[in-house]
């Protein structure tokens, strides 16, 4: 969920940026649009592109993480025996 937080540039154009800052992680802190947006794409087309986050800049990076069709897809549950 990292790659979902609002960039700190949309933080500060928020009403009460500098709680909106100090709150980060908080759920409304998020982008859920996007997240909601992306996953739905995703399912609907088997593939997608995803941000991840870098904690260095502290922002999103768009991209990062690419879904791609790569064959069958195994549902199971795990018993703890391999």
């Amino acid at each position: 969920m990292d790659g979902y937080h609002f960039y700190k540039h949309e933080l500060d154009s928020m009403p009460d940026a500098q709680e909106m800052h100090a709150r980060r992680g908080a759920p409304w802190t998020f982008n859920a649009v996007k997240f909601v947006r992306d996953l739905t794409n995703a399912r609907r087309t088997s593939m997608g592109s995803f941000p991840s986050f870098d904690h260095h800049y502290g922002d999103p990076l768009e991209d990062q993480i690419q879904v791609r069709p790569r064959g069958r897809c195994v549902k199971g549950t795990l018993t703890g025996e391999l």
